[in-house]
């Protein structure tokens, strides 16, 4: 647009016409004083802003600003928000893609491992049965990254979604501690569940629920040293229902929960750190956890162990169950 036609857009703002109009305007209506605004590019790239507001005693004022610096930066926002979108869903499709390229034979290697781990086809060396074994628990492993990858990326992109039913967190917490029993008995770690007797009911995915707990335990037995105690427990309020995992393992700081939380997420980020893991368990949870409209909170200090603690709002979750 030429400086011409911007002044015809001033002389326009300027007219009776325009005056007629303000004296109409729904602003008038309600008591306030009116107003009017246009936003105008200029030929060589530069942005007007042209304001008129009526004054009380009759007339108005108008004021032209160059804003192109403004303009400008919001442009480039916009344009960095676009790219980092387009990178998070990319990066989301890819994960996605590279999970199932990678599951489909990792699942053909633990079902004929698992076949010769059992001596289907008849008897082995007692070693190739062994190493099949191995096989197999390292097969599961993998599986379970890449699964977890799959999941945090499906929540990324908002694609996570949950098979309600009413769950008994009472007993999802007893099939949790039955499979983490072993791990915590090698690691010489007391592992104790306390339970209502009455069921804590609510509705949510028992698949999704039972990985939650799991990745806890599984957090709280890799952070807590030999002779350690870990407690899980449940409780009933009258609107939610509390799952807490506490040890007396090493602990964070403050400044350290936030990236624990974080996809990826190491807090000794060493390639020889002490503590193995890919740091998904924690944020694949909290991403689980809000979806069923519950949150999630760590209370930790170095030294003196972790508590987390899991709300599941009994009305959200009825109300995503429903949606669902």
């Amino acid at each position: 647009m030429s400086f011409t036609e911007a002044f015809r857009q001033v002389e326009q703002l300027a007219g009776p016409r325009a005056s007629e109009a303000s004296e109409t305007g729904p602003d008038v209506a309600d008591g306030g004083p009116p107003s009017s605004e246009r936003e105008l590019r200029l030929a060589d790239g530069r942005w007007l802003r042209i304001s008129r507001s009526p004054l009380q005693e009759g007339g108005f004022f108008l004021v032209i600003s160059d804003f192109s610096d403004v303009k400008e930066r919001e442009q480039r926002l916009t344009e960095a928000r676009r790219q980092a979108e387009a990178a998070s869903a990319a990066k989301s499709t890819f994960l996605a893609n590279m999970s199932h390229e990678l599951r489909t034979p990792l699942n053909a290697i633990i079902g004929f491992s698992d076949v010769m781990a059992n001596e289907v086809m008849g008897e082995l060396n007692p070693s190739y049965v062994q190493y099949a074994h191995d096989i197999r628990q390292s097969g599961g492993h993998l599986l379970d990254i890449i699964s977890s990858v799959l999941d945090l990326s499906k929540s990324e992109a908002g694609k996570l979604t949950l098979t309600y039913s009413t769950v008994d967190l009472s007993e999802i917490i007893k099939a949790s501690v039955t499979m983490m029993r072993d791990q915590c008995s090698r690691a010489k770690l007391t592992l104790f569940a306390v339970l209502p007797p009455d069921p804590i009911e609510v509705q949510g995915d028992p698949a999704k629920l039972r990985q939650v707990v799991l990745n806890l335990l599984s957090n709280a037995a890799k952070f807590t040293d030999s002779g350690g105690t870990i407690t899980v427990s449940a409780a009933a309020t009258e609107g939610a229902s509390v799952i807490r995992v506490s040890d007396n393992g090493i602990g964070m700081s403050t400044d350290e929960i936030p990236i624990a939380l974080s996809a990826f997420g190491q807090i000794d980020s060493r390639l020889a750190r002490r503590y193995e893991g890919t740091g998904l368990g924690l944020p694949l949870s909290k991403a689980i956890v809000e979806l069923h409209g519950g949150t999630i909170t760590i209370d930790s200090a170095p030294g003196k162990g972790t508590n987390v603690t899991v709300t599941l709002p009994r009305e959200a979750a009825a109300a995503g169950a429903a949606a669902a």
